[in-house]
């Protein structure tokens, strides 16, 4: 009921609709405008009035009014109302407890920024864990002081941690713990991205292999569709539940993607 008040109400947020119609804005609106921001900070800060500023803090809150409209539906609709249906016509074709097993393996390993930012997060624990020096300064010291020590280390591991860390910094560094913008951003406070680091350096730090997981998705979806196909009608219900999965995963996509970082 959701799903269809939604596509009666905003034909941009239905479900068939809301991704290509945020992809669209984000294109035509969103990326223009932050293009131009800096260049526009910049030039005011020569001269500009209270006015200007206040001119520019509600041409960008009209922005992210838009931002929010389109984006609004997918975690609290789509992304929920999607997987659920996914999971629940997956228990009714191929059995509940082998729907349990299958499910997580259909819609893992898809790539957004979050998992980026993840596998990013992996490496760099990789390179510390792989040196005792930079392991005992990350566990040992306060977060708060890491960059200044791990920076004064010459030796080779330091420089590599140092080189992988500032393009971190650089690709990733406008995210953060929340998306409150009254809290600081990893650019702003890299100390954020070394408490995340603590943990994952203590265990050894391990870099997550990719492939395997995607060919067991492959096989994971043959073996779905044939026994989908083997059912009464099984052309049906396999066009109707690889739809469904579809949208499902096109959610988890997207949804990500609606951090501002």
């Amino acid at each position: 009921m959701a799903e269809l008040r939604v596509m009666l109400h905003d034909p941009n947020g239905s479900v068939t609709r809301t991704a290509s119609a945020y992809e669209e804005w984000t294109r035509r609106v969103f990326n223009p405008f932050w293009e131009q921001f800096e260049s526009r900070i910049s030039r005011m800060r020569g001269g500009a009035s209270i006015r200007n500023y206040v001119d520019l803090a509600e041409e960008l809150d009209e922005l992210m009014t838009g931002h929010f409209r389109l984006v609004r539906y997918g975690i609290p609709v789509h992304n929920i109302s999607m997987n659920l249906l996914a999971q629940y016509l997956l228990k009714r074709f191929i059995g509940e407890e082998e729907a349990l097993k299958t499910y997580p393996v259909l819609i893992s390993g898809l790539k957004h920024k979050t998992s980026e930012t993840n596998e990013r997060i992996s490496i760099l624990a990789f390179i510390a864990s792989s040196s005792p020096e930079l392991k005992r300064i990350i566990l040992d010291d306060p977060s708060e002081k890491h960059l200044e020590k791990i920076g004064l280390l010459k030796t080779p591991e330091a420089q590599r941690f140092m080189n992988e860390f500032n393009r971190f910094l650089e690709d990733f560094g406008a995210r953060g713990f929340t998306r409150e913008p009254y809290y600081p951003r990893w650019g702003e406070a890299p100390q954020y991205v070394f408490d995340i680091l603590k943990p994952l350096v203590e265990e050894g730090g391990s870099v997550a292999k990719v492939e395997p997981e995607g060919l067991r998705q492959e096989e994971a979806m043959r073996m779905v569709e044939r026994r989908i196909r083997s059912l009464r009608f099984g052309w049906f219900k396999w066009r109707l539940f690889s739809t469904i999965l579809g949208f499902a995963r096109r959610e988890i996509l997207v949804v990500p993607r609606t951090d501002p970082g």
